[in-house]
């Protein structure tokens, strides 16, 4: 944990007292984060591309990646041929 939390914490002369609480806070806002992370986690996955190959006129062929393309190609020549 960084030392920036000391700020927040009640550190006094007793050295093991303030270790513990500086233990607790970091067991504490590590449990935090994982919880968050596992709450975002298990949200939907991001969705991609849906245009389906009947969807894909030489407009929207126009306005694919490079990558997306040879995907098209590698997929299905013949629209791709078809389109270009």
């Amino acid at each position: 944990m960084s030392a920036e939390f000391a700020d927040i914490i009640a550190i006094n002369d007793d050295i093991e007292a303030s270790q513990a609480n500086i233990d607790k806070l970091d067991k504490l806002f590590k449990a935090a984060v994982k919880a968050e992370v596992e709450k975002r986690l298990a949200g939907s996955a991001p969705k991609g591309n849906t245009t389906s190959a009947a969807e894909i006129t030489k407009d929207t062929a126009k306005k694919m990646s490079l990558a997306e393309l040879q995907e098209l190609e590698r997929t299905n020549p013949e629209l791709f041929n078809k389109l270009f």
